[in-house]
């Protein structure tokens, strides 16, 4: 049900006709707010404000009024008007051109007919009556507003279209709250709004941002155009960036006053900035996920470099893909339990195809000769094999005939139980047998104690173990 009604047409002498200072053609034309009380609005300088306004900027005032010395006041064309109350004006909500270009020609020199002249002073107009006791009287002129202006002759642009659902916002927030003084985002009246409109929530949000993003700008200073509303929808559709590195604030959709606004308008307004259509954008948002706030700044200053500036954070990201990957790999190699492998000749297989892989890997990356693969700065594991069964020894005699892999293995095996993977050098025979379940003690043991020792020397000296000092000299797995 529509929140107002349409009477007439009546005849109205144009002299009782005033110019709508809300209206959304104004609120932009000339960058400014326009908003005046009706006490200040029946005034003949203010008036005259509006009107110069209309007259001055782009539209098309002057082309309508040649057309109404050529063939009057087309009747067709009558305009929407709202009695003001204890008054004998009227507001006129649709038809402030035509309001314009009529007042051109009959207080200038224009020679026009009198028949025709006669057409301007007197014109029929519908008379806008709200009706609703439910939708505010400012959500309902902008639903009018809307359906002549959406499409038709002269359509309003998208960011005057964002003021007019603005001004309806305020509309239903301001009878939700009757002493309001201050924007504020209320949820309700949001959705409520929306409705009223037949927008989705977050699209009607998005709208709001935009005027509100529009309204600071305007109030540091900065001069506007229509095109500037596509770069303002960045913001509110990539809340999480602009939050970061322009201090946006979805709940009252503004930027950071101190630094946030001066950084969006040298970025995205400026003339001459780094972004002001979608594909730099789109570049630009590869460096707010993968760059840090030193990166866009830089782009103040020099905002050729953004290409640049893009390609290194993209590239850093490659690095820091590549290490984390590769400790991914470490992790999970360092997570098997070795004491269930069992020397299969799957198992061996494909630890010897991992062993190839690394091998070729290093050699494509550091281009390093085969023979060297094996040295001890370029650290292939030892490959367990079938003679070499990975069963653990069960006596003190079988540890005591132990080769290199298996002494490394039963290391292995013992130091994963520990914390950091590590221990205190002196201790590791102990933790080797417990990992063995053997009990020994005098010659055995020394003996036992002497085939560690020498192998940790061989091990660390060829890069499978490490030994470092903290309060006493500790061994950890590399």
């Amino acid at each position: 049900m529509q929140p107002y009604k349409i009477d007439g047409p009546l005849e109205i002498n144009q002299e009782h006709l005033l110019f709508w200072p809300d209206n959304p053609r104004l609120k932009i034309s000339d960058f400014k707010e326009v908003k005046m009380p009706v006490k200040q609005l029946v005034e003949q300088r203010n008036q005259k404000k509006v009107f110069n306004l209309l007259a001055k900027h782009e539209h098309d005032v002057k082309k309508l009024a040649k057309s109404m010395v050529s063939n009057g006041f087309m009747r067709d064309k009558a305009p929407v008007v709202m009695k003001l109350n204890n008054s004998n004006k009227y507001l006129v909500l649709e038809g402030n051109r035509r309001l314009a270009a009529i007042r051109t020609v009959l207080g200038g020199n224009v020679k026009i007919l009198k028949e025709r002249r006669k057409t301007l002073e007197t014109i029929p107009c519908w008379l806008f009556v709200h009706t609703s006791k439910t939708i505010p009287v400012r959500a309902a002129i902008s639903r009018l507003v809307a359906a002549h202006h959406i499409q038709g002759q002269k359509p309003h642009t998208a960011i005057q279209k964002a003021h007019m659902l603005y001004d309806a916002y305020e509309g239903f927030l301001l009878e939700s709250h009757p002493t309001m003084r201050n924007f504020f985002k209320d949820q309700n009246v949001i959705n409520e709004t929306a409705q009223f409109f037949d927008y989705g929530e977050n699209e009607f949000e998005a709208e709001l941002s935009v005027v509100r993003l529009y309204k600071q700008l305007r109030e540091s200073g900065y001069e506007l155009d229509h095109k500037i509303r596509e770069r303002l929808t960045w913001v509110y559709g990539n809340q999480r960036h602009f939050k970061r590195y322009f201090g946006y604030d979805v709940d009252s959709f503004q930027l950071d006053s101190s630094k946030g606004v001066e950084r969006y308008y040298d970025i995205f307004v400026r003339p001459g900035c780094a972004v002001h259509n979608p594909t730099l954008f789109k570049k630009l948002r590869n460096i707010f996920r993968e760059g840090d706030e030193n990166d866009v700044e830089v782009l103040r200053k020099q905002p050729k470099d953004l290409e640049r500036i893009e390609k290194e954070v993209l590239s850093k990201k490659q690095d820091l893909r590549f290490i984390s990957e590769l400790r991914t790999i470490h992790k999970k190699l360092s997570a098997l339990k070795i004491r269930e492998y069992n020397g299969t000749e799957s198992e061996n297989s494909l630890i010897a195809d991992i062993c190839k892989l690394a091998n070729g890997k290093l050699k494509s990356i550091i281009d390093v000769d085969d023979e060297n693969l094996g040295s001890p700065n370029h650290i292939i594991p030892l490959q367990p094999t079938s003679n070499n069964k990975k069963r653990l020894p069960t006596t003190i005699d079988q540890a005591l005939e132990m080769n290199i892999e298996q002494v490394l293995f039963l290391i292995q095996a013992a130091l994963k139980n520990r914390p950091n993977n590590s221990c205190v050098e002196i201790q590791l025979p102990k933790f080797m047998l417990n990992e063995c379940v053997i009990r020994t003690s005098g010659s055995p043991r020394e003996k036992f104690n002497h085939l560690v020792d020498k192998s940790v020397d061989s091990l660390v000296n060829s890069g499978y173990l490490e030994r470092y000092k903290a309060k006493n000299q500790r061994i950890r797995l590399p």
